[in-house]
């Protein structure tokens, strides 16, 4: 700071010392940027309205994914290694949908291989997870914990966050083929 050009030389203590305590204030024991908020359990959280979520209606797997299969599909099962082809929207509790494969580029469904390795060739976890034992031609409801989502790392749409850290995740997706 520099405080020579000051008119009033008298001020200098006292502009010390509210710098001092704006530094401190400042000081977030390291913190690089806003504080994260801790997941929320897919159970006690509020949903809107116009996603139709009921909770306590849907099944609960172990690994955390809630899931409701709104049309039963009549095709073969979806199961670890198959290669599934689908379309999805996706969702955030308040009702948002930040994404819809529909609306990305031509439209074409989504594909990738189930419990693939390659974390590159394959959707999140809770996607994952979630469409075992779905049938062809169905419909499925999932709600993902953060964990089995993007966890603490938001995600940015041209610089904006569209999907807020530790966000739990709503997917409503349509099984379309496996093979």
């Amino acid at each position: 700071m520099i405080v020579s050009g000051l008119r009033n030389p008298s001020l200098v203590p006292a502009l010390a010392t509210c710098a001092t305590l704006a530094l401190a204030a400042c000081d977030s024991g390291g913190s690089t940027g806003p504080e994260i908020p801790d997941p929320i359990d897919p159970a006690d959280a509020d949903y809107a309205e116009s996603l139709g979520i009921d909770i306590d209606a849907m099944e609960f797997l172990p690994e955390g994914v809630y899931y409701l299969d709104e049309e039963v599909g009549e095709g073969d099962e979806a199961g670890e290694a198959d290669r599934v082809e689908f379309h999805y929207e996706a969702y955030l509790t308040n009702g948002v949908r930040f994404d819809a494969s529909r609306e990305v580029g031509d439209g074409s469904p989504v594909n990738f291989v189930i419990a693939d390795e390659d974390p590159f060739q394959r959707a999140i976890d809770g996607v994952d997870l979630g469409m075992r034992g779905m049938q062809e031609g169905g419909v499925r409801l999932l709600v993902i914990p953060a964990e089995l989502g993007y966890g603490p790392q938001p995600i940015q749409d041209g610089g904006v966050v569209i999907v807020p850290p530790n966000s739990i995740l709503i997917f409503r997706i349509e099984l379309i083929t496996l093979n």
